[in-house]
């Protein structure tokens, strides 16, 4: 008797979760897809800026917790929802969801020079090595992310300043705080690299899509602002930070 209840009530379970799936179904199988679509992400993440600058429309939603998300994204509040990989994980820990295989995004991003200035690159990529080594660059990149960063300010007053390409409107990245003074998770790197370095950071703010070039061109010592490494003619760092996003969808 005991057994067949148990096979009753697994029945029920799972009767249950296929009509949910076909009250609900999946629309979204890519990154593409996403566009027109309603999509979930947890307040004060870097999940929404990232969402923000796709082309295409989406319909952002927001949510203060994972579990809440999750709900939703099942019941069909939303279709699809956007986290980093460690909120990912713990989403999929609940039934009737999946990612997709292809993250949002997965990269690695690096500072740059002018590949005309070997000097000052060897002193940038030694200080990039040495506050990972140190962790310095792992705590902060978690303190931005988390919503638990202080901006850091070094109070010495240097010689010699170093000019650096960022833009002013990606959090936690780079942005303005409700003062307008620019802050951020790649403010911060660059302010602890001319630490080490001994200079003064000069930012210079300019488009997303001009960061790149003003190193390039050598219009500025170098860039910071969420670059890969590519075939540019500029000189990489090793990477300061990874970010991975994925997308979470009913199954």
């Amino acid at each position: 008797m005991k057994k067949m209840l148990c096979a009753v009530l697994a029945l029920i379970i799972a009767l249950s979760l296929a009509s949910c799936r076909a009250e609900h179904p999946n629309t979204v199988h890519s990154k593409a897809d996403l566009v027109g679509k309603s999509v979930g992400v947890l307040e004060g993440t870097a999940s929404e800026s990232y969402l923000r600058g796709m082309e295409g429309s989406v319909n952002i939603k927001l949510y203060t917790s994972a579990n809440a998300l999750a709900a939703e994204l099942k019941n069909g509040g939303v279709d699809a929802a956007l986290v980093d990989e460690e909120t990912a994980a713990r989403l999929l820990h609940s039934s009737g969801l999946t990612s997709l295989s292809s993250p949002f995004v997965d990269t690695e991003y690096c500072i740059a020079v002018s590949e005309d200035n070997n000097v000052l690159y060897d002193a940038v990529e030694n200080a990039v090595v040495n506050l990972t080594r140190a962790g310095v660059l792992r705590r902060i990149g978690d303190d931005w992310v988390s919503g638990r960063a202080t901006p850091y300010i070094d109070d010495k007053k240097y010689r010699d300043s170093v000019s650096i390409a960022v833009s002013d409107d990606f959090w936690p990245y780079s942005y303005r705080d409700e003062n307008g003074e620019l802050v951020g998770l790649e403010i911060d790197v660059a302010r602890r690299v001319c630490s080490e370095l001994g200079v003064n950071p000069d930012f210079k703010v300019v488009r997303a899509d001009l960061i790149l070039y003003m190193a390039e061109s050598g219009k500025v010592s170098f860039s910071i602002g969420r670059i890969p490494r590519g075939d540019a003619a500029v000189l990489y760092t090793s990477s300061y930070i990874s970010s991975k996003q994925e997308i979470i969808v009913r199954k």
